[in-house]
């Protein structure tokens, strides 16, 4: 398998190279985002990721180089390693972080794999406590398998999953949801696929090393229902697993390759400068009170004294969120 993998990275390694003929910066950089790069996602959600990580890390590092070399003409080579892993951060990056959206697939593929291997773990369950028609769907598609026992497993694709599980656990601070117990406050956010906008809080400099614990369902939860149970505002809510978007957001954060120091002032300048590039959030509020231009777009709110006299006259707030970066998502062939 590793030998398989390491081909197919190979080649488009090899591809990558073929693409610097072209000279316009943005067309090149969409060839390798979205052409090269995705070459091995679909290959990466399929297989265990503990045997491929290293092999997507080389083809990721590949594609920097290629665009630091295209985006500066060469002059790269005279970069400090500290500002040159910092232009890797920022490439990585998604866009309302101030970033570039090379999401590298050493990082996105271990959210896939687990995100697809769980949610089919998932759906056997589902249909195996449902219709009647489906109940030998799991023994069909998993023979021999005891899914709502992890410590039973033996086909391939679940061991690969019990050791990326624990690899979250370990190397990329997770918890598990307690299973006799409330939920844990950073886990209500999740609950039913939910997650916080992130474009609405972008990470500041001074917190941006600061990641708090994503929470993961046990594995021996997955196939059998278990106990619904309360969120902080007492509503029933049942444990779920976080999507791969917010699995994928969580380990960008923890990866070693972003792992860094602001070695000197000139980088500190230019983690500034991906702050002001991140998503900013401004509440939408006229120079001129009586721009009547803008009034036909944002209705002004009432004045606070007229909303405690009559509460229903209280609107939701207008806000614009402004992304520098933000045309390069909205770019396709």
């Amino acid at each position: 398998m590793q030998q398989f993998v390491q081909a197919k990275a190979a080649a488009v390694q090899v591809d990558v190279g073929k693409l610097d003929i072209i000279s316009d910066g943005l067309i090149h950089y969409q060839m390798l985002r979205f052409c090269q790069k995705t070459r091995l996602a679909f290959l990466g959600r399929n297989t265990p990721t503990p045997l491929i990580s290293d092999i997507f890390a080389e083809e990721g590092a590949t594609i920097l180089e290629a665009l630091c070399q295209k985006g500066t003409t060469n002059a790269h080579g005279e970069w400090t390693a500290v500002f040159s892993r910092f232009v890797d951060i920022k490439l990585q990056l998604p866009h309302f972080w101030g970033g570039f959206g090379v999401t590298p697939n050493a990082g996105s593929t271990i959210s896939a794999f687990y995100a697809e291997s769980v949610s089919l773990v998932q759906w056997l369950g589902f249909c195996s406590h449902g219709e009647k028609n489906f109940i030998e769907l799991a023994s069909t598609w998993a023979s021999g398998q005891d899914l709502a026992n992890p410590d039973q497993w033996s086909a391939p694709i679940l061991l690969a999953l019990k050791q990326a599980h624990q690899a979250l656990l370990t190397e990329f601070s997770c918890h598990e949801w307690p299973i006799n117990g409330p939920a844990p406050a950073s886990a209500v956010s999740q609950i039913e696929g939910s997650s916080p906008n992130p474009a609405a809080t972008p990470p500041q400099s001074a917190s941006r090393n600061v990641v708090p614990p994503l929470t993961l369902l046990p594995l021996t939860l997955l196939y059998s229902s278990q106990t619904v149970y309360l969120d902080l505002d007492g509503n029933a809510k049942s444990p779920s697993v976080p999507v791969q978007r917010v699995i994928t957001s969580h380990l960008m954060r923890l990866l070693p390759s972003h792992q860094y120091v602001p070695g000197n002032i000139f980088l500190t300048r230019s983690e500034q400068t991906l702050d002001l590039q991140s998503s900013q959030r401004f509440k939408a509020c006229p120079t001129d009170p009586n721009d009547i231009l803008f009034g036909l777009h944002f209705p002004i709110p009432a004045p606070d004294s007229q909303i405690q006299a009559h509460p229903s006259l209280k609107e939701k707030a207008w806000h614009l969120t402004w992304m520098t970066l933000d045309f390069l998502a909205s770019l396709r062939s």
